[in-house]
């Protein structure tokens, strides 16, 4: 199995017809923004495969590969041995 982890951003909730996600009718069914569509994945990971528990955080920051990059989570995910 593959240790897979999701970083959302606290402020990616840009309305996606006004922002440049996904607009189609299948995408909005699943969010109206990006982080609204993250963690409606997120619990449907939770019912669909009830043994398995997604990791994943929300950073402070939207769509921000920067933000991303330098939060915590992403840190200690990234660089386990840099921080002991």
């Amino acid at each position: 199995t593959k240790h897979v982890r999701f970083l959302l951003g606290h402020a990616d909730t840009l309305h996606c017809l006004k922002g440049i996600c996904s607009k189609d009718c299948p995408a909005m069914l699943q969010g109206t923004n990006r982080l609204q569509r993250g963690l409606n994945y997120m619990s449907h990971l939770e019912h669909t495969l009830p043994d398995y528990k997604p990791h994943y955080s929300v950073f402070y920051g939207g769509h921000d590969n920067y933000a991303a990059f330098l939060s915590h989570d992403w840190i200690e995910w990234a660089l386990p041995y840099k921080n002991h």
